[in-house]
């Protein structure tokens, strides 16, 4: 809004210190003399061996574990049926 006053942090700019730099002359180090290049006798071509082909079964998931979710689901069952066994023959009349 043009009339209200900005209210903000102030910014302040400081200069940075720098650190005074100093050159230190490199000290000669002596020339080391240069062997001539030799050639290398060339390497002899190793033939291209194509790696042999593997086919890999794809992976499955073992079926003991839908089993086992199977097994569960039944005893679950047996177990409420089991209950209600119970539960009908203590609440009916006799």
């Amino acid at each position: 809004m043009p009339g209200v006053p900005q209210v903000g942090m102030p910014q302040v700019y400081l200069p940075q210190p720098q650190m005074p730099q100093v050159y230190l002359p490199q000290p000669q180090q002596p020339a080391t003399p240069r062997m001539p290049y030799v050639a290398q006798p060339a390497m002899p071509q190793m033939p291209y061996v194509a790696p042999p082909q593997v086919t890999v079964p794809p992976v499955t998931l073992p079926a003991t574990k839908s089993s086992n979710i199977l097994l569960i689901a039944i005893i679950c069952l047996v177990a409420f049926l089991a209950g209600a066994i119970v539960v009908y023959l203590l609440v009916r009349p006799r």
